[in-house]
């Protein structure tokens, strides 16, 4: 993934383009990734994710930006229980991936690398 990113820094922030790159993580992986690893989860509403949706990261997102919290959750959650025992994880991120990347956006703001994010 190269980097055209939007500001000069120690932790430049992804472009949108960058953000929602799908790729492999080896040549002769079939698996396709989001660059956003799993940035996702933390709006991943489920009884089994409590531990993401604990994270000091997604409390404060929670606490300063409920409306969009409340937004991008429902993007990521409804269709993933919708899915049933197998939901199409990649369908539904990239249907949600605007909504996630507003909350990037604010939350890449207060890490000092965008791997605290991504886990």
């Amino acid at each position: 993934m190269g980097h055209n990113s939007l500001e000069v820094g120690n932790n430049p922030k992804l472009t949108y383009a960058e953000f929602t790159e799908w790729s492999t993580l080896s040549p002769r992986a079939s698996t396709m990734f989001p660059t956003y690893n799993n940035f996702y989860t933390m709006f991943l509403d489920t009884k089994a994710n409590h531990v993401a949706r604990n994270k000091a990261l997604h409390k404060r997102f929670q606490a300063e930006h409920p409306e969009l919290e409340h937004q991008v959750t429902q993007a990521i959650t409804q269709p993933y229980i919708a899915g049933g025992a197998y939901p199409n994880i990649r369908e539904l991120l990239v249907k949600a991936e605007p909504l996630l990347y507003q909350a990037y956006s604010i939350m890449h703001e207060w890490v000092d690398d965008d791997e605290q994010l991504f886990v």
